[in-house]
């Protein structure tokens, strides 16, 4: 099962998306700002709104990449 990283400030879109992935067969785990987001975890595929209060999508996302075995 693919697992996506769901990041976002707003609780609503984070419960919206979480429910709608979960409904086409997706592991979801999810993340309400940047910090929260690095936190070590095994998604395969992230996903994050680009501001978030504490740290960036894109940051977040970099440093995710630099800890995976995938290129």
């Amino acid at each position: 099962m693919t697992r996506i990283l769901v990041v976002d400030d707003e609780p609503q879109i984070l419960r919206a998306l979480r429910i709608n992935l979960h409904a086409r067969q997706y592991g979801v785990v999810t993340a309400a700002d940047g910090a929260e987001a690095c936190t070590p975890r095994p998604p395969t595929t992230p996903t994050s709104s680009c501001s978030t209060p504490t740290e960036s999508g894109l940051a977040c996302v970099t440093a995710d990449r630099s800890r995976s075995s995938v290129a």
